[in-house]
């Protein structure tokens, strides 16, 4: 189960027109090893939660191999908004 990561990239659309097959590619390094994964999202119009851990991670024998980039989530611009006013905290 992955926890809350404490880093986190942002990228966001500003001027109002549509990406077309948006893939978001990811390279890192694990137990001094270089590693690369991708997560194609087509479409880019939503809120996009994507998540990089090495819970999926699998060791072949040779080198360690699992999908390590994946999406958690996708929810509206509109429910993205809602969902931060609901975590502010209370001026009272």
């Amino acid at each position: 189960m992955s926890t809350q990561p404490d880093k986190t990239i942002q990228i966001f659309n500003t001027d109002g027109r549509q990406i077309e097959n948006f893939r978001l590619w990811v390279e890192f390094n694990m137990d001094g090893s270089a590693h690369a994964d991708y997560e194609d999202h087509g479409s880019f119009s939503d809120v996009i939660y994507d998540v990089l851990d090495d819970n999926s991670g699998t060791w072949d024998g040779h080198r360690w191999t699992g999908n390590y980039l994946w999406t958690a989530k996708r929810t509206s611009p509109e429910q993205y908004t809602e969902d931060l006013a609901n975590q502010m905290p209370d001026d009272n």
